[in-house]
């Protein structure tokens, strides 16, 4: 009875801890997209139950593989129900919070069971401090910036300039719209938008609430449309995700451009271009996500737009 009780503690502990981090990205301590977060953190989270129940993991690898996932899945559990999180940080969060806490897991149950002293593990306590110290130094260090493109395309049949006349104002394209597992996750589907030609300002609705607002920036007749959005006048509603993105300026979009190339008069390319840059310490991994979030989108926009265009009724 004792052991189980020891092995729940190291589990109870390293989910606090978590927890007491992810919040210090909450009061904008640290950054979410930082190293200290992403990779340092679930290094402890991984360590923290060997201190509580170091023969169980040590007698047992399953546990020692088993611990860290239930930890880090009930620390984001957590953090959804608590609305500090949504959905889609199992995928953003979960992904190096489970390879690396169960590498460290395994890492210490090697080490202990090749050590006379089996208490060795206690003397890595103090760094539980270092997503702390070194968040704050990676927040206030320059960071590198790079710059990115996600684009896709889709030949439709119907003329450019039928096309044209969808983009500025986007009808409802509800009924088109594809529902695929990032969209379950919490990443909206576009819904339609509206133009306002005197100010030049395009709103785009999506279907949980989110409007962007953006200004048009580039226009050539029936071939090409770019906007840019401006998140400071957008209502971003409970959009977790994009609020810290906003917040902690990770992410910049630079524009996004509609290129039409006429095939013939009753068929066309349309093409959807996202220039965006990422100012992160994680640029592979941001990218990585970042790229796949936006090539979805931008499919189910494009298949949509195709099934509303082709759409005899």
């Amino acid at each position: 009875m004792k052991i189980n009780i020891k092995t729940y503690s190291g589990l109870i502990v390293s989910v606090i801890y978590s927890l007491i981090v992810r919040y210090l990205a909450e009061w904008d301590v640290i950054e979410i997209n930082s190293i200290s977060y992403l990779i340092i953190t679930p290094i402890i989270s991984g360590y923290l139950p060997f201190v509580f129940g170091n023969k169980n993991f040590t007698e047992n690898i399953y546990k020692s593989i088993s611990l860290p996932i239930i930890s880090t899945l009930l620390f984001l559990t957590i953090a959804v129900i608590t609305k500090i999180e949504e959905l889609i940080c199992f995928v953003i969060i979960g992904i190096p919070y489970l390879i690396v806490s169960v590498l460290v897991s395994l890492y210490f149950r090697n080490r202990i069971l090749n050590s006379k002293n089996t208490d060795t593990n206690k003397n890595y306590l103090p760094f539980v401090f270092l997503p702390l110290i070194l968040g704050v130094m990676e927040k206030n260090s320059q960071k590198e910036e790079s710059n990115h493109l996600v684009q896709n395309q889709i030949e439709i049949n119907a003329s450019s300039s039928n096309i044209w006349k969808c983009l500025h104002e986007v009808p409802n394209l509800s009924k088109f719209t594809q529902t695929s597992l990032i969209n379950y996750l919490g990443v909206p589907k576009p819904v339609h938008s509206t133009y306002d030609s005197i100010n030049n300002i395009r709103l785009g609705y999506f279907d949980n609430g989110l409007i962007l607002h953006e200004n048009v920036i580039e226009t050539i007749h029936e071939r090409k449309l770019g906007f840019a959005i401006n998140f400071s006048k957008s209502n971003l509603n409970q959009n977790l995700t994009i609020k810290n993105i906003v917040k902690e300026k990770s992410m910049i979009f630079d524009g996004i451009y509609y290129e039409l190339i006429p095939l013939n008069n009753s068929k066309t390319i349309l093409k959807l271009k996202c220039h965006y840059r990422l100012k992160t310490n994680l640029t592979p991994y941001a990218n990585y996500i970042t790229h796949i979030i936006l090539n979805d989108f931008e499919n189910n926009l494009l298949g949509a737009l195709k099934s509303k265009l082709e759409n005899k009724n």
